[in-house]
C-alpha cells in the first residue's frame, strides 16, 4: 500500500476518518514535513515515545534520542500531555473513593513516573465523589514546603467533606519516612480543627502504593 501524503492525512482530520490513521500516521501529522521519515523510528522504539512515553517529559529527549528539531519535539510533548490530561479529566469525572485502593487506582498513572516529589490532595463530597485533584507542592517534601493551610484551603475553598493526601516516592519504593509520618500526624490534627477530615494518605510508588489508613496510622 503506497504511503498516504500529507494533504491526504490532514483531509482525514475533516471528516470523521481521523481514527481510521495508524500511530505513525498521526505522529507524521505532529510532525513537520521535513522530519515525517522519522515517523516509524519513533513509534517502534520499544523504549521510546509510543511504548515507554512516560520516560519523556521534555522536548530536549525528543531532540537527543530522534534529532528532531525544537518545534518538533515541543509539539510531540505537547501531543502526549493533552492525551494524558484529557484521560485524566475522563478518570477523574468518573472516580468515587471508597478505599485506599480506590485512591491508589486514581493517582497511580498521574504519580507513578514523576521524577521529583509532588504533594497532591484529592477532594472528596460527602458521598465520597472526587471533586477535584490540587497539587499542593512540588518538591522535597517536609514540614516547611507543605504546610497545613496550604493542604485545606483547597477544600475550603471547593466545599470538600473529606481530602485525600497523595504524594509520590521518585524511587519507587513508597515506604514512608520519618518526614512523611510526621507530615501525617500534622495533617490529621488540622483537619480535626477544620472539620474536613484527612480520611488517608497515600503514597505512590511504582506499581505500589503505601496507604496510612490501611497500616492503622489514620
Amino acid at each position: 500500500m503506497a504511503m498516504l501524503q500529507m494533504d491526504e492525512l490532514f483531509e482525514k482530520t475533516y471528516g470523521s476518518d481521523i481514527s481510521s490513521l495508524t500511530v505513525n500516521q498521526l505522529v507524521r501529522l505532529i510532525l513537520d514535513k521535513r522530519n515525517e521519515n522519522k515517523a516509524d523510528e519513533i513509534v517502534t522504539d520499544e523504549n521510546g515515545f509510543f511504548n515507554n512515553g512516560s520516560r519523556f517529559n521534555c522536548a530536549e529527549q525528543f531532540q537527543m534520542e530522534y534529532g528532531l528539531s525544537q518545534k518538533d519535539s515541543q509539539r510531540l510533548l505537547a501531543a502526549m500531555e493533552l492525551g494524558k490530561r484529557m484521560v485524566q479529566a475522563e478518570t477523574l469525572r468518573k472516580a468515587s473513593i471508597h478505599s485506599p485502593e480506590d485512591a491508589a487506582n486514581l493517582m497511580m498513572p498521574r504519580l507513578r513516573y514523576e521524577p521529583i516529589e509532588h504533594f497532591q490532595v484529592i477532594l472528596l463530597n460527602s458521598k465520597g465523589k472526587a471533586i477535584k485533584i490540587v497539587n499542593i507542592s512540588t518538591g522535597s517534601l517536609n514540614a516547611s514546603v507543605v504546610h497545613p493551610r496550604e493542604a485545606f484551603s483547597p477544600a475550603i475553598v471547593n466545599h470538600a467533606a473529606a481530602i485525600v493526601a497523595v504524594h509520590n516516592h521518585p524511587s519507587g519504593d513508597p515506604t514512608p519516612s520519618r518526614e512523611d509520618r510526621d507530615l501525617t500526624q500534622r495533617l490529621l490534627k488540622s483537619g480535626e480543627i477544620l472539620g474536613i477530615p484527612m480520611v488517608d494518605h497515600i503514597i505512590i510508588g511504582d506499581s505500589i502504593y503505601y496507604s496510612f489508613k490501611e497500616h492503622g496510622l489514620i
